[in-house]
């Protein structure tokens, strides 16, 4: 069984933020194929989210 999701990208002014170990935040990690060779292809992010209010 095999599952397909598309979500849209955000806004060109949302920059995601590296994993650090000691941020105390869940990694989201993946295997980037297009990464030059003699570089990890392990990719590391945190899972954040960008919460903003609808009526500012």
């Amino acid at each position: 069984r095999v599952h397909h999701s598309f979500v849209e990208l955000p806004d060109d002014n949302y920059t995601p933020r590296l994993y650090d170990p000691r941020s105390g935040y869940g990694a989201l990690t993946y295997q980037d194929y297009a990464t030059p060779l003699g570089e990890s292809m392990t990719k590391r992010f945190i899972r954040r989210h960008r919460l903003e209010k609808k009526d500012p």
